[in-house]
C-alpha cells in the first residue's frame, strides 16, 4: 500500500517528468536512459541463464520470448530518439542503475549453478518489471500531451512488461527451494532496489538538470535542483517490501501463472 511520502514523491517525479519532456533535448534525455536499460538491462540474466536451463523447454521458449522483446523495446525507443532531430545526449555510467543493484546484491557474483539460483536471478528481474511498470505509467502521463507517438510506444511497452513480470512470478516460484526461501530473498532485494533507486533518481535529476533543458526556466531549473535529493529520499520508500508469498490473502498462484504462460506460448507459436 502506498503511503502519503510515496504519493507525495511520485507527484513531485511527475511534475519533473512532464518539465523535461517539454522539449526535444529533455526528451531525448529520458528515451536515451530507458533505451541503455532496455538494452543491457536483462540481457546479462538471460545469458548466464542459459546453460542451467536447457533442460526445461518451457522455460527456454519463456527467456527466447523475453529477451527478444528487451530487444524489440530498445530498438524502438531509439527510433524515437533519431525522430526528435537532437543529438543523443551520452550519459554518464552513474547513472547505470542496473549495473549498481547487481553490484549491491550480489546476484552474479559467482556463475549460476543451481535451481537457487534461477530462482535469484528472476528476482533480480522482477524488481526490475517492478519499477519499470510504475515508472512507464509516469511517463506516458508526461509524453502524451507532447510526444503522443511515444507515449503510445511506452503504453505497449508496458503491457510486454506486465507480461514479463508473470514469467517472473511463475519462474522464480517455479525453481525456488522453498516459499520461506523465495520471499527472503525478495524482500532483501526489494530493499537493496529501493535504496538503489533512490540514489539513481537523485543523480539522474541533477544530470538532467545540468544539461540545460531548463535553462529557459530558472526558477524551475533552481526548484529541481533543490529538491532532487528530498524527492528522492522520499522515493526510497516505495518498493518497500508489502507483498509475502506466504501471506494467505496475497499468495500467487503457483499452478495458474505457469498454465497462462503456457497458454501464451502456444498462440505465440
Amino acid at each position: 500500500m502506498k503511503t502519503k511520502m510515496t504519493t507525495l514523491s511520485n507527484r513531485i517525479s511527475l511534475a519533473f517528468l512532464k518539465d523535461l519532456v517539454a522539449t526535444p533535448r529533455g526528451r531525448a534525455l529520458l528515451l536515451s536512459q530507458v533505451a541503455d536499460a532496455e538494452a543491457e538491462g536483462e540481457s546479462g540474466v538471460f545469458e548466464r541463464l542459459g546453460a542451467l536451463t536447457r533442460s526445461d523447454p518451457l522455460l527456454c521458449k519463456m527467456i527466447s520470448r523475453h529477451a527478444a522483446d528487451e530487444v524489440a523495446h530498445a530498438s524502438a525507443i531509439n527510433a524515437r530518439i533519431d525522430a526528435l532531430g537532437v543529438a543523443r545526449p551520452m550519459l554518464p555510467e552513474s547513472l547505470n542503475m542496473v549495473r549498481t543493484l547487481q553490484a549491491e546484491v550480489g546476484v552474479f557474483a559467482r556463475p549460476l549453478t543451481t535451481r537457487a539460483d534461477v530462482m535469484r536471478a528472476y528476482l533480480f528481474l522482477q524488481m526490475l518489471e517492478e519499477r519499470v511498470i510504475g515508472q512507464l505509467a509516469n511517463f506516458i502521463e508526461a509524453l502524451r500531451p507532447v510526444d503522443a507517438k511515444t507515449a503510445e510506444l511506452f503504453e505497449s511497452i508496458r503491457r510486454d512488461e506486465q507480461r514479463h513480470l508473470l514469467y517472473c512470478y511463475a519462474i522464480s516460484t517455479r525453481y525456488a527451494p522453498s516459499l520461506d526461501e523465495l520471499d527472503r530473498t525478495l524482500r532483501l532485494y526489494r530493499r537493496a532496489e529501493a535504496g538503489v533507486f533512490a540514489r539513481n533518481g537523485a543523480v539522474s535529476m541533477r544530470f538532467m538538470v545540468s544539461q540545460g533543458v531548463l535553462d529557459d526556466r530558472p526558477i524551475r531549473s533552481w526548484l529541481w535542483k533543490t529538491v532532487a535529493v528530498v524527492a528522492c529520499w522520499l522515493t526510497a520508500r516505495q518498493y518497500e517490501p508489502t507483498f509475502s508469498y506466504r501471506t494467505p490473502t496475497l499468495r500467487r498462484p503457483r499452478i495458474e501463472p505457469i498454465k497462462a504462460l503456457v497458454a501464451d506460448q502456444n498462440q505465440s507459436g
